[in-house]
């Protein structure tokens, strides 16, 4: 089924036969529909877009709501949409827009009209960058080539240029020619990992090995047995392993001894080929009672390993990746696979990776000045580097980027809503971050380990506990209570 979606005015989906959906069962779902159709083709992270629409509750309320949302437009998209456990698309072969047709025939058309009525952050910036690339007349009009690009956030795509390669790219793409057993990619929210994980991905398959990446963040949370059975569904899925997991499930047996026994007999053992299977989203698990008996399942691969060099496990290598200090929730890290295997950590932005990001988007900022003028600001965090970029490249001037940082409506300002909802839910670390605006030095282990991994702070110790960048450090004194 192919469908038409206008996106200039107020959003609606047409079909062949003329007939129209203009009523939608709530806001967000139009606007969801709104900000999918703008990129066709391009996967939109779950998490994302979780965090975008519904910022004001719970990460597990904000993914139910999405699924809500996803369900009902689904009804009117048909095959048009298509879902899985970690991504959301409109397929291009299946939708056009009005919008697209506009930049294509030269149509002139008003910019502002785009989503009319809709006056979320991506709409507010999408009119911008149509307005500063001078659209609205036939003249100017670029082609959709031209003008269409992937919205910052989430995983940046394989074939993205603007992919900036640090030196754990290269670290990781060697622990995988190695075939190590465990490999740990830590980092802070935001700083890259699951971009890492995909071109990591990437490379395992071109080398034959069979891939798996899995985002816990999917899976349920309720109780063991509903995640281990998730758990081992989506590696089947991810391999295309003909056995279902259920033919090999038994009550008899514990959650962690099912999900070991499908593994080895339906992944490992017929095939004899390699398998990467990537784990994004760990930390999630930490405080899950039943968390620690998935990581004591990969101590004893990884032992098993080392005891059995031409047994089924010597061909698997899980790569780990994860934010937070895993000795703040585990008692017992030798029972886990915490302090094993290659050791990884992915840091933000160096100055020279800016500069290089900056020649990528067509060195929008032409003097070292202007570089260090952004990099006070954002400092080197990932995503916003991106989104400063494709701002700048989209004729945003410097001085009108940075004079307008900390406006609630601007560029960062979806981000740092965000930021603040997100603290509001953790009144412990909101008290640290207060601690730390009004000068104090030093927080506790706990609080400031949590921060660093959400990517608020950084600093190698607590003792040294620093913002990661000016832009969060002012925002946050902005709005701190008195």
């Amino acid at each position: 089924m192919s469908v038409h979606i206008e996106l200039l005015g107020r959003p609606a989906i047409v079909f062949r036969d003329g007939s129209r959906v203009e009523h939608f069962p709530t806001r967000k779902a139009a606007a969801l529909l709104g900000y999918l159709a703008l990129c066709p083709g391009v996967p939109q992270p779950r998490e994302v877009l979780a965090e975008l629409f519904w910022p004001e509750v719970e990460p597990v309320s904000g993914r139910n709501s999405l699924n809500v949302a996803l369900n009902a437009l689904r009804t009117s998209l048909g095959e048009a949409l298509t879902t899985d456990r970690t991504y959301v698309q409109l397929l291009p072969e299946h939708v056009t827009t009005d919008l697209a047709l506009a930049l294509e025939t030269g149509r002139s058309f008003d910019p502002d009209q785009l989503l009319a009525g809709f006056y979320d952050d991506f709409v507010i910036a999408e009119r911008e960058r149509l307005k500063a690339l001078g659209l609205g007349s036939a003249k100017s009009a670029p082609t959709l080539t031209e003008t269409r690009r992937i919205v910052p956030g989430g995983a940046v795509p394989l074939e993205a240029s603007y992919y900036i390669e640090r030196a754990t790219d290269g670290a990781l793409r060697d622990a995988l020619r190695r075939t190590d057993s465990i490999i740990l990619l830590k980092g802070a929210h935001e700083v890259g990992k699951t971009s890492l994980l995909a071109r990591g991905a990437q490379a395992a398959r071109q080398s034959r090995a069979r891939v798996a990446l899995t985002d816990l963040a999917t899976l349920p949370e309720t109780d063991a047995t509903a995640f281990f059975r998730a758990l081992a569904t989506s590696l089947a899925d991810e391999l295309g392993v003909d056995e279902s997991p259920e033919a090999l499930w038994s009550e008899a047996r514990s959650p962690a001894m099912n999900l070991e026994r499908f593994v080895r007999r339906a992944v490992l053992e017929p095939r004899g080929t390699s398998v990467v299977w990537a784990l994004d989203e760990v930390d999630r698990l930490f405080e899950l009672p039943f968390g620690p008996d998935l990581f004591r399942l990969f101590r004893s691969w990884h032992n098993r390993r080392s005891l059995e060099p031409d047994g089924p496990w010597s061909g698997l290598t899980l790569v780990i990746a994860y934010a937070t200090e895993a000795q703040l929730f585990l008692t017992d890290l030798h029972q886990s696979p915490f302090n094993v295997g290659t050791r990884l950590t992915l840091s933000d932005f160096t100055l020279e990776d800016t500069a290089e990001l900056n020649r990528r988007f067509g060195s929008p900022l032409v003097s070292s000045d202007q570089l260090l003028a952004l990099r006070e600001w954002i400092g080197g965090q990932p995503y916003l580097n991106h989104l400063a970029f494709h701002a700048l490249s989209d004729g945003l001037p410097l001085a009108e980027l940075l004079a307008q940082a900390l406006n609630p409506e601007g560029l960062f300002g979806g981000h740092l809503r965000r930021l603040s909802a997100s603290l509001q839910r953790s009144p412990g670390q909101s008290a640290a971050i207060q601690s730390l605006l009004e000068g104090k030095q030093t927080l506790s282990q706990e609080p400031f380990y949590r921060l660093r991994a959400a990517g608020l702070l950084a600093g190698d110790s607590s003792s040294e506990a620093r913002f990661r960048c000016r832009l969060y450090r002012d925002w946050l004194l902005r709005n701190a209570e008195p």
